[in-house]
């Protein structure tokens, strides 16, 4: 009888455990799914903006990069969405080929992306990956064994850790992005103060 009891405990015990496992495992997927997007696997605009906050309150000097596809549209329009979803996985490889390891690529949109360079030691430094996106994003595709060209335009804000409010930095990243596509795409702006 003690026997039978020992199993039956036993058998309820691993259910129990399965259970708990279950539940954990399904919490860590909600939470991962909260924070990448479900294409490119990238952390999302909610996780950028945490971690945008974390930077700011740090001593840390960063950057952010926005980045905005140009010509997307015509590429997902004429050859289909499944295309441009084979265009935007491109694209994150060639972004990520990019990336230090301290550095953040996510994508907070549909064509948009976003890149925290930390650190950002200098102008230059921040510069000079803004040029690398533009030309590595600017060399053709093949999608579906066809040839796809588009471009990127880059707004940049160079921060100083521990004096930024998020919303600041964000908002003078995206004005000169707009800065950019207003002067005609493919290329890059740098915020002034």
């Amino acid at each position: 009888m003690a026997g039978v009891y020992a199993f039956t405990f036993i058998q309820s015990a691993d259910r129990n455990f399965d259970l708990v496992v279950d539940k954990f495992r399904a919490k860590r997927t909600m939470l991962m799914n909260s924070q990448l997007d479900p294409l490119t696997a990238l952390p999302n605009r909610k996780f950028m903006k945490t971690r945008l906050a974390e930077l700011c309150k740090s001593v840390t000097p960063f950057a952010v990069l926005f980045l905005d596809l140009d010509d997307f549209k015509i590429v997902n329009d004429t050859m289909g969405h499944g295309a441009g979803d084979d265009l935007l996985l491109q694209v994150t490889a060639r972004l990520k080929t990019m990336m230090r390891e301290t550095d953040l690529l996510a994508r907070v949109g549909g064509d948009e992306f976003a890149v925290l360079q930390v650190p950002a030691k200098s102008k230059r430094e921040v510069v000079a990956l803004a040029e690398r996106i533009n030309q590595q994003i600017a060399a053709p595709y093949r999608i579906f064994g066809e040839k796809a060209v588009i471009g990127v335009s880059v707004g940049v804000r160079l921060a100083l850790g521990g004096v930024n409010e998020p919303d600041e930095v964000l908002h003078r990243a995206d004005t000169a992005l707009y800065n950019v596509k207003a002067g005609g795409k493919g290329g890059y702006s740098v915020a002034l103060d």
